[in-house]
C-alpha cells in the first residue's frame, strides 16, 4: 500500500484528499484547544500559587516586610506601622514601627502576677482569664470593607481547665492599608458548658503599659494622657492615679447640685516623649462602656475598656463584643485623634466641612468665676491679643436666672445697653464674641418654672430631673417651649 504523502494529488483520488484535509484541520484544531486548555491549566495554577504565598506563607506587602507569620512560640501580624505578637496564651504585646523589631510600652508576660490579656471576662462571679490558643491553624483572609482594603486574622481559645469554666474566644484582628498605625480587635465568646453562664463584664484591649520600657531611668507611671470623655481631657498619671471613664450618662454630684453627664470621644491614650498607645472605641454609633485607667502597685498603669453586660450565655449561645481600635504613635495624642477621626470618616461620620473658625482659639470669662467684670474683659485684650486669642466668651454668671437669661445688674448696670457696648468693643479691637448658655433648663425660682411647670422633665419619682447648678431639664419635643427658645 503505497504511503499517502508520497502520493501526488493528480494520483491521489478526490475522496481520500478531502478525508487527509479534514483529519488534519481537526488534528490541528485539536491542538490548538488541548494548548489553550493547557495554558488555562498553567494559569491557574499560578493564580493559586501566589493567593497561597500572599495568605498564608507571610505574604510581603510593597514595603517589602512580612505580615504574616507563625512560629514555635508566636503569631506575628503587622502592617506599616503597628506590629502584634500573639503569644500560646493569647496575650498581645504590641509594637511600633515594624521596620526592626520596633519598640513596645505593654508588658506581656502570663507567668506574671498581674497578667491579665487583652481580652477576658468575668463570668459567674470569677475572672476567666486564661485562655489556651487552640492547635487549629489561624485563619488569615483578605477582606474589603468600609474601611478600605486589608487582612483579618482570627485566632482561637479555649479556656484553661484551671477556670472551671470551659468557655471559647474567637479573637479577631484587622488591619487596613489605609491605616497603618493601628488594629481593629473585637472578639466573641461562645459558652462549652452544659449549664448556662453568667458574663457579667467583658474586658477589651486591657494593657499593662510601662514608660520605662522605651527610655530606662523612669518611673512605669511617667505618662501623660488623654481622656475623651470627662471635665478633665489631659492628666499627667501620677503614683496613685484612677480614672473611670463613662460614655453613658451617669449621676455627677458637684459642689452645688447633683447632675447627669455622659458621652464623648470614645479614646484613652497614654504616650511619652518616646511613643504613645491609645485603645478606642470605633462604633458607627454611641455604644456605654467605660474607659479606666488605673496604677497597680507595681506602679505600671493598666488601660482597659470594659462591657458590663450581664447577660445569661446559654450551652453553645455567643458574645460578640463592640469592635475596638489600638493605636500606636510617636507623638502626642492628636495622633491618635487623627487616626481615630479617620476611622469615623470612614463610617461616614465628619464629612461635612468644617469652618476653620470652629477651630480657632477662645478666651473665657470663666476664669474669674461667676462675678467677673466687665473691666476684666477690657482690661485682658492686650494680652489676648499678644496669644492670638480669637475668641472671647462672656461665660456662666452674666444672668439672673437659668431659663429666663436676662442680664445680670451686676455685671451690666445698665441691662441689654451694657451687654451691647461690651460686644462692641470685643469687635472693635478684633475678637468675635461668645455667649455661653445652657438650653433645655431652667431653674427654681425662675419665670418660666413659675408659668410653666408642664415644661418640666420628671424623673420616675416625679421630681425634676437636674441639669446642673440647681437647674433642670426642659422637654424639647414640646411646640411652646420650642418656639419660647427660638424667640429667645
Amino acid at each position: 500500500m503505497p504511503v499517502p504523502y508520497r502520493v501526488s494529488t493528480l494520483e491521489q483520488p478526490e475522496p481520500y484528499m478531502k478525508q487527509t484535509s479534514d483529519l488534519y484541520r481537526g488534528s490541528l484544531k485539536n491542538k490548538m484547544l488541548t494548548d489553550i486548555y493547557n495554558k488555562i491549566q498553567i494559569l491557574k495554577n499560578l493564580l493559586l500559587i501566589i493567593l497561597c504565598v500572599l495568605i498564608f506563607n507571610c505574604g510581603k506587602s510593597k514595603n517589602g516586610f512580612k505580615y504574616f507569620e507563625v512560629t514555635d512560640r508566636y503569631v506575628w501580624f503587622r502592617n506599616n506601622l503597628i506590629k502584634l505578637r500573639v503569644d500560646k496564651q493569647m496575650f498581645i504585646k504590641v509594637y511600633l514601627k515594624t521596620e526592626t523589631m520596633g519598640q513596645s510600652l505593654n508588658i506581656c508576660e502570663p507567668e506574671e502576677f498581674l497578667a491579665k490579656p487583652p481580652a477576658y471576662i468575668i463570668a459567674n462571679g470569677r475572672e476567666i482569664k486564661k485562655f489556651n490558643l487552640t492547635d487549629k491553624k489561624p485563619q488569615i483572609e483578605v477582606i474589603s470593607n468600609e474601611f478600605g482594603n486589608g487582612k483579618r486574622l482570627v485566632l482561637t481559645g479555649i479556656s484553661d481547665e484551671s477556670e472551671n469554666t470551659k468557655i471559647e474566644e474567637k479573637l479577631t484582628i484587622e488591619l487596613y492599608d489605609k491605616f497603618p498605625d493601628l488594629a481593629v480587635i473585637y472578639t466573641e465568646y461562645k459558652n462549652l458548658e452544659s449549664d448556662i453562664i453568667n458574663i457579667e463584664k467583658v474586658f477589651n484591649n486591657s494593657y499593662r503599659l510601662d514608660a520605662s520600657l522605651v527610655k530606662r531611668m523612669i518611673e512605669p507611671c511617667d505618662f501623660w494622657s488623654f481622656h475623651g470623655i470627662g471635665e478633665n481631657w489631659v492628666e499627667k498619671i501620677s503614683e496613685d492615679y484612677s480614672r473611670n471613664n463613662h460614655t453613658g450618662t451617669r449621676r455627677i454630684i458637684g459642689s452645688k447640685s447633683a447632675y447627669t453627664s455622659g458621652q464623648g470621644i470614645p479614646i484613652i491614650d497614654l504616650w511619652t516623649e518616646r511613643m504613645g498607645m491609645a485603645v478606642a472605641m470605633i462604633e458607627p454609633e454611641p455604644k456605654i462602656v467605660s474607659f479606666h485607667v488605673k496604677v497597680e502597685f507595681d506602679k505600671t498603669v493598666r488601660v482597659s475598656i470594659i462591657e458590663e453586660t450581664n447577660i445569661k450565655l446559654k450551652p453553645n449561645e455567643t458574645y460578640k463584643t463592640y469592635k475596638y481600635a489600638v493605636i500606636v504613635h510617636n507623638n502626642d495624642y492628636f495622633d491618635a485623634l487623627k487616626s481615630l477621626k479617620q476611622i469615623f470618616r470612614a463610617q461616614g461620620h465628619f464629612n461635612r466641612k468644617i469652618p476653620k473658625k470652629a477651630n480657632n482659639s477662645h478666651w473665657s470669662t470663666r476664669g474669674f468665676g461667676s462675678n467677673f467684670t466687665l473691666g476684666d474683659i477690657n482690661n485682658n485684650f492686650p494680652e489676648l491679643k499678644k496669644y492670638g486669642i480669637n475668641w472671647v466668651t462672656i461665660d456662666i454668671g452674666w444672668f439672673d436666672r437659668f431659663g429666663d437669661w436676662n442680664p445680670s445688674g451686676k455685671i451690666f448696670p445698665d441691662g441689654v445697653k451694657s451687654v451691647k457696648e461690651i460686644v462692641h468693643l470685643i469687635h472693635k479691637n478684633g475678637f468675635k464674641a461668645m455667649l455661653w448658655w445652657l438650653p433645655l433648663s431652667a431653674g427654681d425660682g425662675s419665670l418660666i418654672e413659675k408659668k410653666h411647670p408642664e415644661w418640666f422633665i420628671l424623673n420616675k419619682n416625679m421630681y425634676g430631673e437636674e441639669s446642673g447648678w440647681g437647674s433642670y431639664y426642659l422637654c424639647p419635643a414640646l411646640t411652646e417651649f420650642i418656639e419660647y427658645t427660638v424667640n429667645l
